[in-house]
């Protein structure tokens, strides 16, 4: 089945599926954790929370700008972008934005209209070193604060992730109770 959760096509047919189908939870996963230690460990992987203060800036235009320079640095260093999240938050106005590949996949939602304070929380996981990493967001953050704009970085942790390790799996097919 396909479907679209922008445009909305197909969830109706898929919801139906969803929820009459009876075989859910008759088999179990296999998870090859080796394969799935190895696709991670390619990626970078950056969290942070920054302040922004200063002039009246128009929150959505500066979101924008920092997202598509991001886009194009990870574009120009052939690096596949597996997520790179951002929320800017400025009074009770928010502006989501997201990509997940190359720069048509960038979407932004909602606003954060105009302020003289914001806070942006910027995730990321790219395939390339977390110093590389770091460093292409500093520096494009660097480059989309314009004179207007004093930026302060509250937390910015980058690393590559550890081999997972499951504390509970499941060996069995466990019963539905009727309630």
């Amino acid at each position: 089945m396909t479907i679209s959760a922008k445009t909305g096509d197909g969830i109706d047919e898929w919801l139906k599926e969803v929820l009459n189908r009876t075989d859910a939870g008759q088999r179990l996963a296999e998870v090859d954790y080796d394969i799935y230690a190895e696709g991670e460990a390619v990626l970078g992987w950056l969290n942070s929370t920054i302040e922004l203060s200063g002039e009246q800036t128009d929150c959505d235009a500066f979101a924008r700008n920092l997202m598509q320079n991001l886009s194009q640095q990870f574009d120009s260093s052939k690096a596949s972008v597996a997520h790179v999240k951002i929320i800017l938050e400025a009074g009770d106005n928010f502006l989501i934005s997201n990509l997940t590949g190359l720069n048509n996949t960038l979407n932004f939602r909602g606003s954060a209209e105009t302020s003289s304070e914001a806070r942006l929380t910027l995730n990321a996981r790219v395939e390339m070193n977390p110093e590389d990493l770091e460093q292409i967001v500093r520096k494009t953050l660097k480059e989309s604060v314009k004179g207007n704009l004093k930026v302060k970085i509250i937390a910015l942790r980058c690393l590559s992730p550890g081999r997972p390790n499951p504390t509970f799996r499941f060996d069995r097919i466990v019963p539905s109770r009727k309630w």
